[in-house]
């Protein structure tokens, strides 16, 4: 016979962006405990709502699985003595564990034997172990949490009613003073105290209380509402998952509305009012199913039924007004200001203490921006379109719209710059320079943008590294690892080819800072490219699947072109498979081995060579460097390689490196020591796992 088991925590009402990351947590935690405690089970099923996180456990043995436990103890020299006899540390070590000298056995470790018994502990009946799933409760960790009353201990909110429920028994158990019971409650304003006589009636009973317990099932009720009133309507809703998150656990009874507002306030753009009734009020924006046109209605979701509806309705129609009023006052008076008095106000916002203020930020971007056009080479136009959006694409930071809704920096000033007369290429500029803002959000698409937007993260990055701003451990108040995971997306999905180490010479030289800030890059310049390299591995391992050793191998090389690492970790991991990688991974970590630390520096003279194998390994040596110094092919560099590999081998079984002729010796280093070069500068070969 099974049994079923029910544990739940009543709250005050917990942040809605923090619940669905606390039932994975209870999830997780619960199956850890179960195995520990060895019980048994078939499923485990969780639920959270603002005011609750609950597990049930089904198909829960009836007790704890029996364990064979075997106990080391002291050597066998020191538990016998030298006529066979038990010594008092083998009595008192087998009475301690309950047993006695004849129930001891030796084994060896590491060649000695020891002592060892064995005890076979019975499983407690479940009702017994079942109560201390309150650990678990104690385990959860929050981004905040509080104290409450006059106790000490901190919680994501305070506790109100605790469960502990084994099919109709309560299990005796207690969290931060709250005693378990079989008692939950349900909604805060429709709903009673519920008496549950068994785990199973949880669901029902909250129900009929207006809970809905499963976050699954309040999402699709207020999906399949919404989707009802548009059909009804001729509307859609745009898809905003965070916001549908956030709403769902917001609420324990969801019943979807819809109310209307001005149409006046059409004339403001439609992010601001976007902005404004989703992060403000939760509401979801209507466009016409037709034509897509922004619409005067809104979309809402009550925490309770249909009573009353109506002036929930007007009630919520008079917050929005008022909401989007603020919106529209914000908008009119920016409409007022000129671009170029809002650039002149950002020399009165703080960049940073020691990189100055934000127009002077601005300054060294767009210097950033031009450098880059230079080296890769960028036609006059895109060139004459960064020298204007270089001039002002910070300034929506000073904007009244922006000081409300921080979201929009970057789609604002796009807006105000085409309203101004700015063109099309140095509006989409301004909006993309931010991007990505998440670590997989979307990336610039112009060119202008893409180099702006490189610009704005590789300025950041390589001065703030230069003031000592580094991040450490999971801090990073100045996200300059979603900057530098940009730098890497953007380089990569427009297959630019740059390495980081020299391009940043040539910026650190091209923009405007004092000297001790160059200084300051130098000295932790090294300390960036790591930084680089981290986002790169994370990168690879996310989403390539690249294995640790290939990963290892190709950010070890003496250059970072993040497209370049990328491209030979997908050549490595596909040769992983075929029959000559082996011996490809064999060869070159051979060479890294004897040439790792030669200080010769000179030229290989072709008419010291003794032996064909030398020569053609020359040759071949020679064909592979001027194929790299025309090609920047990964795979062609690859191919190089690979035809050198057999040679590297025949050279081996006919030659001595450390030759009796001084000058053969010296000879044949440098070819080693050159072979490593280029070996190296596609991967670090003795990193690989070719075993």
């Amino acid at each position: 016979m099974t049994h079923t088991y029910l544990f739940e925590i009543g709250l005050e009402e917990m942040p809605a962006q923090m619940i669905l990351g606390l039932e994975q947590q209870l999830q997780a935690k619960t199956e850890l405990f179960l195995a520990e405690v060895r019980l048994a089970y078939e499923t485990i099923e969780t639920f959270s709502t603002p005011r609750r996180l609950a597990v049930r456990i089904n198909g829960l043995a009836e007790r704890q699985e029996d364990q064979l436990e075997v106990i080391k103890g002291p050597a066998k020299k020191i538990a016998q003595d030298h006529e066979g006899n038990w010594t008092k540390a083998a009595i008192g070590f087998s009475k301690g564990q309950g047993l006695e000298v004849d129930d001891i056995i030796f084994k060896e470790i590491d060649g000695v034997p020891y002592v060892f018994v064995e005890k076979q502990i019975v499983g407690q009946a479940t009702e017994a172990v079942i109560g201390d799933i309150v650990t678990v409760a104690k385990q959860l960790s929050f981004p905040v949490s509080m104290k409450w009353g006059a106790r000490s201990e901190r919680y994501i909110r305070p506790v109100h009613w605790l469960i502990s429920l084994l099919d109709d028994s309560v299990v005796p158990t207690s969290l931060f003073g709250v005693e378990a019971s079989n008692t939950t409650w349900g909604h805060r304003f429709l709903g009673k105290e519920i008496l549950l006589e068994h785990p199973d009636q949880y669901e029902e009973k909250l129900l009929e209380q207006y809970v809905i317990a499963h976050y699954q099932t309040r999402r699709t009720a207020i999906q399949s509402q919404i989707r009802e009133l548009c059909q009804d309507n001729g509307w859609q809703v745009p898809h905003m998952p965070s916001l549908l998150e956030e709403v769902m656990n917001l609420v324990e009874y969801p019943t979807v509305f819809y109310g209307q507002f001005d149409a006046g306030f059409l004339e403001v753009p439609e992010k601001i009012l976007e902005t404004s009734m989703a992060d403000h009020q939760r509401y979801f924006p209507v466009r016409d199913e037709s034509t897509g046109a922004f619409l005067p209605y809104f979309i809402g979701v009550r925490n309770g039924d249909e009573a009353y509806l109506e002036q929930v309705v007007k009630g919520n129609e008079k917050v929005l007004v008022a909401r989007l009023e603020d919106a529209k006052f914000f908008y009119e008076e920016d409409k007022q200001v000129t671009i170029e008095a809002f650039v002149k106000q950002l020399e009165n916002s703080m960049y940073q203490e020691k990189l100055g203020h934000l127009r002077q930020k601005q300054v060294r971007v767009k210097e950033v921006a031009l450098a880059l056009a230079e080296k890769l080479n960028i036609s006059s136009e895109v060139r004459e379109t960064l020298q204007r959006a270089g001039d002002i694409y910070k300034f929506d930071l000073m904007t009244n719209v922006v000081g409300e809704f921080s979201k929009l920096q970057g789609y604002i000033g796009s807006v105000y710059a085409r309203e101004r007369g700015e063109s099309e290429t140095v509006a989409q500029a301004i909006e993309e320079h931010y991007m990505p803002t998440h670590a997989n959000g979307s990336l610039p698409q112009s060119e202008a943008g893409v180099l702006l937007a490189l610009a704005d993260k590789l300025e950041m990055l390589m001065l703030f590294f230069a003031i000592g701003l580094i991040p450490t451990g999971s801090n990073d108040p100045h996200a300059l690892r979603r900057n530098a995971l940009g730098v890497i997306r953007i380089l990569v999905d427009h297959q630019l080819s740059l390495s980081l180490g020299d391009l940043m010479d040539d910026l650190i030289e091209t923009i405007t800072v004092a000297e001790d800030i160059k200084a300051g890059f130098y000295a932790h310049k090294e300390d960036l490219l790591q930084f680089f390299k981290g986002r790169l591995d994370q990168l690879l391992e996310d989403e390539s699947d690249t294995p640790y050793d290939i990963r290892q191998a190709v950010l070890s090389t003496s250059t970072l072109d993040p497209l370049q690492v990328i491209e030979k970790a997908k050549i490595l991991t596909h040769a992983q498979s075929e029959t000559d990688y082996k011996l490809i991974g064999e060869s070159f970590t051979r060479i890294n081995n004897m040439a790792d630390g030669l200080l010769l520096e000179q030229s290989i003279e072709p008419d010291k060579f003794q032996t064909a194998s030398e020569r053609a390994l020359y040759e071949a040596l020679v064909a592979a460097e001027t194929d790299y110094e025309q090609h920047q092919v990964a795979e062609s560099r690859f191919d190089h390689l690979r035809q050198l590999s057999p040679l590297i081998d025949q050279f081996f079984e006919e030659n001595m490196v450390n030759a009796d002729d001084s000058l053969v010796k010296a000879n044949r280093q440098m070819l080693l020591k050159r072979i490593n070069h280029l070996a190296q500068d596609f991967a670090v070969f003795s990193h690989l796992v070719v075993k």
